[in-house]
């Protein structure tokens, strides 16, 4: 009797630790969309037209910008080339810094593309095409502050 008592026990403990470690079937997590949105920012883009304050700059002719995003860290980083030489032109883009979402790691915002030098920027993102939209303010050399987009081709 005392072996089938024993016997019974352990059958029960393990019956136990069995339907313990057994987890419920939980769903695969879903990948995190900054990371398709983040792929489709990356690459270089050339400038299609460029307004301050709805009057075309064409001074910006020949711009392009080079984008980067890193899917494990949600950071991006950025090159820019044919900056005008103009006085404050860096106040409209630096020559290189980096970028994240806007937003917050739980609610991400992918309309909103934030610069290293807190500029906060509109975001449009295609496959084929980039669309920037901000403000920079009046503390710029009076001929660059204003409301800029930035339409690009890639």
């Amino acid at each position: 009797m005392k072996k089938t008592t024993q016997f019974l026990t352990t059958l029960v403990f393990l019956s136990l630790s069995i339907f313990i470690s057994c987890g419920g079937d939980d769903a695969p997590t879903p990948p995190d969309v900054r990371i398709a949105q983040g792929a489709l920012a990356t690459g270089t883009f050339s400038e299609s037209g460029v307004t301050a304050d709805n009057s075309a700059r064409e001074e910006w002719d020949g711009f392009s910008l080079t984008m980067t995003y890193d899917a494990t860290t949600f950071t991006g980083g950025f090159t820019a080339t044919g900056v005008p030489s103009n006085d404050g032109a860096s106040a409209v883009w630096p020559a290189s810094g980096t970028w994240t979402f806007g937003g917050t790691a739980e609610a991400p915002d992918l309309n909103t593309i934030v610069r290293s030098d807190g500029v906060s920027m509109d975001a449009n993102i295609s496959a084929t095409a980039l669309t920037l939209s901000f403000n920079i303010p009046e503390a710029a050399p009076r001929t660059f502050d204003g409301n800029w987009v930035f339409s690009f081709s890639k």
